[in-house]
């Protein structure tokens, strides 16, 4: 299972903006999902869901809150976390087998938050394991650097940077200089 869902670099909301479509929701099961989001930020694992503050902020009856999580847990779009202390939900089942951002290595991710001076959107994350996939890193790292050189730097200008090279059947020595 992926789990950089969760990650605190991870844009979750943006994400499900993003994708709501795909991930077959309505949209107020959106509101409802990034809502329940929103209000579980900061809290930890162990803190039960706070019913009444979920249906404050939704302008909804607390039974209809209840009645929408018994939905999407059934309908596996959420997860009931419940140990025997506290209840919560997960968001997880909406993002597995869908981000594959484990496979960028911290210091490729850092490398990119540090040009980009901003985080990236879950679209670029998904960029970006495309490339892990199909290039090696120090190629990534060369396009982004020939990117930032040129004063260019977005994910089109990479990805052209990184087609045409892989088309000439350019090497790192020949990137590099060597």
């Amino acid at each position: 299972m992926k789990s950089e869902w969760n990650k605190k670099y991870f844009d979750r909301r943006s994400y499900l903006l993003e994708h709501f479509h795909e991930l077959s929701l309505s949209g107020n099961d959106l509101l409802f999902i990034l809502m329940l989001d929103y209000l579980n930020e900061g809290k930890s694992d162990s803190e039960s869901l706070d019913i009444q503050e979920l249906a404050k902020c939704l302008k909804r009856s607390e039974m209809d809150v209840m009645n929408t999580l018994a939905r999407l847990v059934d309908d596996q779009k959420l997860e009931l976390i419940n140990t025997g202390r506290s209840v919560s939900y997960s968001l997880r089942p909406l993002f597995e087998d869908d981000f594959t951002a484990d496979e960028i290595p911290q210091s490729l991710f850092d490398l990119f938050l540090e040009q980009f001076k901003r985080p990236l959107s879950s679209t670029e994350m998904d960029k970006l394991c495309n490339w892990m996939k199909e290039y090696e890193q120090e190629f990534i790292i060369c396009a982004l650097r020939e990117a930032v050189v040129y004063k260019k730097l977005n994910f089109n200008y990479i990805d052209k940077i990184l087609v045409t090279w892989k088309a000439n059947g350019k090497t790192l020595e020949e990137l590099n200089g060597k």
